[in-house]
């Protein structure tokens, strides 16, 4: 069963910053302590990690060795929920003006993921993938512009493969059709509306519809090379800036299902996969939001199976990377 199906609403606030500071000390040491001993066990391990940012980003700049728009949370963040990589790769693109069917974005992410190699394979490499970046590589890959080899893994997160209605509400709060400042402050923070088109959407959220050309195709290239998965199950996820508005969101969509604000639970799952509510599985089914799943927010408290998106990445990821190499050496 999900976590959800007890958990109040809203659900539980990171209180321990509020509990006495042995309490506190004590919490953080045990979620570092997990951390080290994942970092033991994955040293070995010494992927090359590539980073490919989701919609929402203004501007492009040179990818690099450091997450400098903070989109996972800022490279020592990050870097925590990461032990098995030995050096760490973001993208860093415009992706307002730009669709995930963008050739540019396929070239840069693709480019990005082959480092040196002499070929379009993607060797000895981690892809870690969040929101439309899914969709770039998806479609990267079905072009053939590059090409995932057996020592390779990909890590999806968020991704709306069969897309989101979210667009088509929110093109409202571009028209000035709400009077929610919650709303207006979530559409300005992740930049939903284009100013030199009023009352539109910027054109990246517009190819995220679910009947955008070409979209029913990419989750059959995800089936195809998804190493594992997470899907967030709770607007509100762990206590953010972002939890009320994201909640907001998700009550004014409609979705009918579990959803983590903007992406509903169906669009996001690969149907031939087994999901499950704890962190230790290699499909998580995770109660977070859309933003909870880069890591910049960290761990949900008290340690609930449910709500541990970077345990899950650090884990899971070694999990998936060490059957690569089992699977490598048997060929």
């Amino acid at each position: 069963f999900l976590l959800g199906s007890f958990l109040p609403r809203p659900h539980f606030a990171d209180i321990t910053h509020s509990l006495p500071g042995p309490f506190a000390t004590m919490r953080r040491s045990l979620s570092l302590l997990s951390l080290q001993l994942v970092g033991q066990a994955t040293a070995s391990a010494a992927y090359r990690c590539v980073f490919i940012h989701g919609v929402g980003v203004a501007e492009t700049a040179p990818a690099d060795t450091n997450d400098t728009m903070g989109y996972w949370g800022g490279l020592e963040r990050i870097s925590e929920y990461t032990p098995y990589c030995a050096s760490r790769h973001f993208l860093h693109e415009n992706t307002v003006k730009r669709g995930w069917d963008d050739t540019g974005l396929h070239r840069s992410a693709c480019d990005l993921a082959i480092g040196s190699g002499a070929d379009t394979a993607i060797r000895d490499t981690v892809v870690i993938t969040h929101s439309m970046g899914n969709l770039i590589l998806a479609e990267a890959l079905r072009q053939r512009r590059c090409s995932l080899a057996p020592t390779s893994q990909w890590i999806s997160i968020d991704a709306p493969w069969g897309g989101t209605p979210a667009g088509a509400w929110v093109r409202k709060i571009c028209s000035n059709q709400t009077t929610s400042s919650v709303l207006r402050w979530l559409a300005t923070e992740i930049l939903f509306c284009d100013p030199s088109k009023p009352g539109s959407l910027f054109h990246a959220y517009t190819t995220l519809g679910p009947d955008y050309p070409g979209l029913s195709r990419l989750r059959e290239v995800a089936e195809a090379h998804v190493s594992a998965a997470l899907c967030g199950a709770s607007p509100y996820g762990l206590t953010s800036a972002y939890s009320v508005a994201l909640e907001a969101v998700s009550e004014a969509v409609g979705y009918g299902e579990d959803n983590d604000g903007l992406v509903g639970f169906s669009s996001c799952r690969l149907p031939s996969k087994t999901y499950d509510s704890h962190f230790n599985a290699s499909f998580y089914q995770a109660f977070v939001n859309h933003m909870d799943g880069t890591c910049r927010f960290g761990n949900g408290d008290f340690g609930f199976p449910g709500r541990q998106p970077c345990r899950w990445l650090a884990a899971g990821a070694f999990r998936n990377a060490t059957a690569a190499s089992a699977a490598t050496r048997t060929a």
